[in-house]
């Protein structure tokens, strides 16, 4: 009974509502609940909100330069969005359906400016709320949808697109709300950003993908690097990754010197997609490597200071650990080019090779990576060993696919087991470490010989 009282009362006060009227909406607004909250099991908890709700709105109102104080809320026109957090990844979109809280955002007053109440729902929990205004809708953009749901419906219309369910993602840490609509297979979004990034227009239609990288890049504050093969946040592996970003830094600090500061943010768009290769004879085993299901995410945590880098293993598209290493930021070594793109980028030019299908690869027993490309002519690699003074080629610089194998097989052949290539042959280290084991036990025998003399 009281929820029908609630209902009654609700639809009497909207009738004189004067300060606004809203357009025509159609299939999108339904979507994002336009209509559902007065028919909802909440809504007799949301209408206790009402008297406190109406009693603080003086100062919003005068903000919006609203002259005729609203009478009623408009709850039918209020819209459903769900709190959600960085990385944003197509997982977002789904995600938000298992929320366990739900933001009704609900019109309120609108002429200059408009005024607005978010009303937070958690279940087990009391029902919250928070007011806001804007003076402009140039200014108050992130909310500004819940009086325009016309401009929502003709965006869509425009874009040829059809809907067939939609959700607003509601982000505090990029300040903006996202309407994202499932069409044909595919995500697609309308951001209302109060400071979009740059290739985002608020208020237009865009693909989620596209999002997806511009969020990133301005998350991150960087440039987009030289291409060496896939870029991390363009991948489902991304939102996993982000799930270990503590542990990378646990494990960067921990190998950190004192001088090493930990960046605020870890580069995951210089991140590489490394094949793992055990035996390296012929272009066959680098395809092998790319289809076995199995790669490392090689990521440069710290670049100043120290060269660190973390490396997550995947395998079967999944992530399944994570490792860090540590070197001098002076060497170039095996992960120099995860530092410096510029060293493919300029190695490639000086070439003058037109460089397609790059990848980029490992031979951990032989502590090499190599970033390989095809072009005409040839397979081609740009080889990076951890010990460059143990073989015959050069850091940084092109070769052709075979010039490189017989280094590397003669690397893993003269490859020290104890963490890297020697350039001493295993023999030799064996009958050396023979050898010191024969003194050491000689001389115990005479110390021991020697004591019992004494005594």
């Amino acid at each position: 009974m009281k929820r029908l009282i609630c209902l009654l009362i609700a639809a009497a006060l909207a009738l004189p509502l004067a300060a606004f009227k809203f357009p025509e909406e159609h299939l999108l607004c339904r979507l994002l609940g336009l209509g559902e909250l007065p028919e909802s099991p909440e809504f007799a908890s949301v209408w206790d909100c009402v008297p406190g709700l109406m009693g603080s709105l003086d100062d919003e109102v005068e903000k919006a330069g609203v002259t005729a104080y609203p009478e009623a809320i408009a709850f039918d026109r209020a819209m459903r969005a769900y709190p959600a957090e960085l990385p944003l990844t197509e997982n977002s979109f789904d995600k938000a359906a298992s929320s366990p809280v739900t933001l009704w955002r609900v019109p309120i007053a609108r002429e200059k400016g408009f005024v607005y109440a978010t009303f937070r729902l958690e279940e087990g929990e009391p029902v919250t709320y928070e007011t806001g205004a804007s003076d402009s809708f140039d200014s108050g953009v992130r909310v500004s949808y819940v009086f325009e749901g016309g401009e929502l419906d003709r965006a869509v219309e425009e874009s040829g697109l059809k809907p067939a369910e939609a959700r607003i993602l509601s982000f505090d840490e990029l300040n903006a709300d996202m309407i994202v609509f499932r069409a044909d297979g595919r995500l697609y979004a309308i951001p209302y950003f109060e400071n979009p990034p740059d290739g985002v227009e608020n208020k237009r239609v865009i693909p989620f993908g596209s999002l997806i990288l511009a969020v990133s890049r301005a998350v991150e504050e960087t440039e987009i690097p030289y291409p060496l093969g896939a870029y991390l946040p363009d991948t489902p592996d991304y939102e996993g990754a982000r799930s270990f970003d503590g542990e990378m830094r646990r494990q960067a600090d921990s190998l950190a010197d004192a001088l090493t500061v930990i960046p605020a943010r870890i580069r995951y768009w210089y991140a590489a997609q490394v094949f793992l290769i055990e035996k390296l004879g012929s272009y066959a085993d680098i395809e092998a490597a790319r289809t076995s299901g199995e790669y490392l995410w090689k990521i440069p945590v710290v670049s100043e200071g120290q060269h660190i880098v973390s490396s997550l293993r995947a395998k079967d598209g999944r992530l399944t650990g994570c490792s860090t290493e540590a070197g001098s930021a002076k060497s170039s070594g095996q992960t120099a080019y995860l530092f410096d793109r510029s060293l493919v980028e300029n190695a490639i030019a000086e070439s003058g090779l037109d460089a397609g299908d790059v990848i980029v690869c490992s031979v951990p027993s032989a502590f090499v990576d190599f970033v390989s490309f095809k072009a005409v002519g040839g397979d081609y690699v740009i080889p990076f060993a951890a010990r460059p003074d143990f073989w015959d080629l050069e850091n940084g610089r092109v070769y052709e696919l075979d010039e490189m194998i017989p280094e590397v097989e003669n690397l893993i052949a003269n490859s020290d087991p104890f963490g890297g290539a020697s350039g001493v042959s295993p023999l030799w280290l064996i009958a050396g470490a023979a050898a010191l084991a024969a003194a050491i036990t000689l001389v115990v025998i005479w110390l021991r010989r020697r004591a019992k003399m004494k005594r």
